[in-house]
């Protein structure tokens, strides 16, 4: 099994209610533009509010998505936020990557390889700077097994082997602009990749700061996966003087990626949908086994 992922991201969008605005940055949409693809695995979505207002409750967010090809027209459906009304010493919040399941006919799935999904969001209520969003849409060539889509579920994934790699204090002060960051180095002997992480903790949140973005691996006779933190983070509203606030949690991406057995180097870049102006430090990790 070969596991697929690209995303598309935006930031400040989605500030008037029942407006459904474009999620344009990386292409606009998402094409599914490889062969011999058997099922949709789903979405990986998360956001933060671009920026935090006084008195002003961050709202949940409603992504709405299509499919020419699938004669899919503007489905539904909503994203939670776990926040309150900003004021001066409100802290950031965190929010954890959600996975959400899209159900397809035979007959769509069929027509899957090529097709392009397209999404646009909307706030749940009206709010001053708008949301940073990341949709991530992920497919395979086979339909998975009981073991994997309980992994989708419950994010209970079998560790038995790792590496992983930490840059602390790297800069990436520019928005949308990909950093390259250390390789993650898979021994000879394994032939197997089950899942990947990707996570930035800021070492300073300000009120123009939310950190939100992507990870790309690479590596030769791999398929590319694109996916976004695993955890984001709002800006701050004055002195941030409060501890975090988690929604939910993520862990692992499952990913299943057979390999030969002469040892990997993985490529990872980093990409910023807002530049962070203090350097933050970043983990990246890569669960392998032989099978």
């Amino acid at each position: 099994m070969k596991t697929n992922a690209n995303v598309v991201y935006d930031t400040a969008i989605g500030k008037t209610i029942n407006q459904f605005d474009p999620v344009n940055l990386n292409a606009g949409s998402i094409k599914i533009d490889t062969s011999d693809v058997k099922a949709l695995i789903g979405l990986y979505v998360n956001y933060t509010p671009t920026k935090m207002t006084d008195a002003e409750n961050p709202p949940d967010m409603i992504v709405q998505y299509s499919n020419k090809t699938l004669g899919i027209a503007d489905e539904q459906f909503v994203v939670p936020f776990g926040g309150s009304d900003a004021d001066a010493l409100q802290g950031r919040y965190a929010t954890a990557t959600q996975y959400f399941k899209l159900k397809l006919t035979s007959e769509q799935i069929s027509k899957l390889e090529g097709s392009e999904f397209k999404f646009k969001i909307a706030p749940s209520h009206t709010n001053t700077e708008g949301l940073t969003v990341v949709i991530c849409l992920a497919w395979a060539d086979e339909v998975p097994d009981a073991d994997y889509a309980l992994e989708l579920l419950t994010q209970m994934i079998h560790v038995g082997g790792g590496v992983y790699n930490n840059n602390s204090a790297k800069a990436m002060a520019t928005d949308d602009v990909a950093v390259n960051l250390s390789d993650l180095t898979i021994e000879a002997g394994k032939t197997m990749i089950n899942g990947v992480l990707g996570k930035m903790n800021p070492n300073a949140i300000t009120v123009d700061d939310p950190c939100a973005g992507v990870f790309e691996f690479t590596g030769a006779g791999i398929e590319p996966l694109v996916v976004p933190f695993t955890t984001f983070f709002s800006p701050c509203l004055g002195t941030n003087t409060i501890a975090n606030v988690a929604t939910g949690r993520r862990g692992y991406y499952p990913w299943r990626t057979k390999i030969t057995d002469v040892g990997h180097t993985i490529k990872v870049k980093i990409t910023p949908i807002v530049g962070q102006g203090t350097a933050p430090d970043i983990t990246q990790a890569m669960l392998v086994e032989t099978e």
